[in-house]
């Protein structure tokens, strides 16, 4: 997860205007769909990639999970736009903790 958020986090540093556009406040409500649309497409290939750490939930409920997930980290990469007009390292060291944070409480075994 760690790997795919810094792969997220170089892109969006790579290409400010994406940034801007996707994690910016004055993007419109078409982007936004796309986004969504986006990150349900990537949350099936990292289903694929962690189901095995997670077998106690079955594929559909995964997905969600890491569609959620995968916007709570763009809330906190929003914020660092917001307040550093970029991604910085620590925000996206925060992401990371934030999507790992969820998933962990999500699926624990309690």
């Amino acid at each position: 997860v760690a790997l795919l958020m810094d792969r997220a986090v170089a892109y969006y540093v790579d290409h400010p205007y994406a940034q801007r556009l996707i994690l910016g406040s004055d993007h419109s409500w078409q982007i936004r769909q796309s986004d969504l649309a986006n990150n349900r497409l990537l949350a099936e290939s990292v289903a694929d990639l962690l189901a095995s750490r997670f077998p106690q939930a079955d594929y559909p409920t995964l997905i969600q999970a890491i569609v959620v997930a995968i916007s709570v980290g763009d809330a906190v990469l929003t914020l660092a736009v917001a307040e550093h007009g970029g991604i910085t390292q620590a925000y996206g060291r925060e992401a990371t903790l934030a999507i790992c944070g969820y998933m962990t409480a999500k699926f624990a075994t309690r």
